[in-house]
């Protein structure tokens, strides 16, 4: 079912787009369908910023609270909960809203996952064996050295996106950059709407500050204190998310809390850096900016809408 039609909400954190993917959501009879890497995870609600029932008011969200913290969850395996996600919430006459900064989930749902021969079993062991070794900080410094410009765009914590560019290059001699460019965007799998939300740079790093604020007052040293009791290592990819990573360090006293703090707002800006920058790149994006206009927005979406009843109609007639 290649042209289910898909409204797709993007941009970077803090931007609003949890509360615009509702509001559009309780307009047009939609489900919403979560494309963020971190809030599969469940347990991690405050330091996600993971919406509450209360806030999701009403509306069925998908893809949320999927795993454990300790559990892997990779991008293919988003793709396929996602696709058959998408399926049902089609077939019971819903809309599908998309929503997420996680560029490389909305990327893989939409043009689908480039295929590489698999990886040797002794390149695999090398990695691990630098892994064990020297760290993540040491893969990284591998790969900056080896590729530097796929290392340009992977964040120094990111173990998954660092070792599948090793893998890659080692196998290869090639940039992971160069199988993304050659991939990207070729086939639609969906018939998608994009939009996405931007605002100036002051006012999107003062609402970060001030929802780093929220979570700390709301209880993310606690969270992270509870999810460390339950025996989840700090070195799991998930615990070494924005955030989490920074409050480990304040219980493990290694920095105060107000460090702890700080970093988490400095290096959320950064982020949201890189998302808008990721996002940028990408064609066909509908960008709406702060403060939105709702009106426009929903507009936009029932036009969408109505255009691909009306082709159904058609080919339904023909």
């Amino acid at each position: 079912m290649k042209n289910i039609p898909l409204i797709v909400l993007v941009g970077p954190t803090a931007t609003g787009k949890s509360k615009m993917a509702i509001y559009l959501a309780k307009q047009i009879g939609g489900e919403i369908v979560s494309a963020d890497s971190m809030l599969v995870y469940k347990g991690m609600d405050i330091g996600t910023a993971k919406p509450t029932q209360i806030e999701r008011d009403g509306i069925k969200h998908h893809l949320i609270d999927l795993v454990n913290p300790d559990e892997t969850f990779n991008v293919a395996r988003f793709r396929a909960l996602a696709s058959k996600v998408i399926k049902e919430i089609y077939l019971n006459n819903k809309r599908i809203i998309v929503v997420g900064g996680t560029g490389l989930y909305i990327k893989a749902l939409l043009y689908g996952l480039f295929s590489h021969p698999p990886i040797p079993n002794e390149i695999s062991e090398k990695i691990k064996k630098i892994e064990k070794e020297k760290g993540q900080k040491g893969l990284f410094s591998w790969l900056s050295d080896i590729d530097p410009e796929s290392a340009k765009n992977i964040h120094p914590n990111d173990r998954i996106r660092t070792i599948r560019a090793l893998e890659i290059f080692l196998m290869t001699g090639r940039s992971i950059k160069e199988f993304h460019k050659e991939h990207a965007f070729k086939e639609n799998y969906y018939d998608p709407l994009l939009i996405g939300l931007w605002m100036d740079k002051k006012l999107l790093y003062k609402r970060i500050e001030e929802r780093t604020d929220e979570m700390i007052e709301k209880g993310f040293v606690d969270e992270v204190k509870y999810l460390l009791a339950k025996g989840y290592n700090p070195e799991l990819p998930s615990m070494k998310a924005l955030g989490y990573r920074q409050i480990i360090k304040y219980l493990q006293k290694e920095i105060s809390l107000d460090k702890a703090i700080h970093l988490i707002k400095r290096d959320t800006k950064r982020y949201a850096k890189r998302q808008f920058t990721w996002f940028k790149k990408v064609s066909g994006i509908n960008w709406f900016y702060y403060p939105y206009n709702k009106g426009n927005i929903l507009k936009m979406v029932k036009e969408f809408i109505n255009q691909k009843r009306e082709g159904r109609q058609d080919e339904r007639s023909d």
